[in-house]
């Protein structure tokens, strides 16, 4: 959890060993036995060096660690449910004409999508399309829900 959240805090930016040390709260001999360790198991990988002092940045598997969720997996049941309230508030939303879009289109992929008993999480894809097919009409509605945000900032 600790690494996950370190990997998320850096982002795309290059490090040196004292940030790694800093922010994971540990000496920077540890942090650098924490980044080799990293650096083994494809999570972080050397950026360059600036007159002796190494950079580092998270790798492509790292950025995959730092969006990682420590949840539970979900037991097939409890997936479909959550996928059938979901569904559920699309079509509440696609018949209310308060909302400027609605959903054209609700796409499900990834582990939900196998047989297995317990999955690690519902990925799902959505198309949003205009609700108004009067292009002027949908930008005046676009235009004053900008300006009620506005006005809600200033307030």
């Amino acid at each position: 959890m600790t690494v996950g959240a370190f990997l998320r805090a850096v982002g795309e930016s290059e490090w040196a060993v004292d940030y790694a040390a800093a922010r994971l709260r540990v000496p920077r001999r540890r942090a650098g036995d924490v980044i080799k360790q990293l650096i083994a198991l494809g999570y972080v990988e050397a950026a360059r060096s600036d007159g002796g002092d190494r950079r580092y940045k998270r790798s492509l598997a790292g950025s995959t660690l730092a969006q990682a969720s420590a949840a539970q997996p979900l037991r097939r049941g409890t997936a479909e449910r959550k996928l059938a309230d979901f569904l559920a508030r699309v079509h509440r939303i696609n018949e209310d004409d308060y909302y400027l879009y609605r959903v054209k289109k609700v796409i499900v992929f990834g582990s939900y999508l196998t047989a297995t008993e317990r999955i690690n999480d519902i990925d799902v894809a959505i198309e949003l399309a205009d609700r108004w097919q009067d292009l002027d009409k949908h930008q005046a509605l676009r235009d004053a829900v900008r300006s009620l945000k506005d006005v809600a900032v200033l307030l």
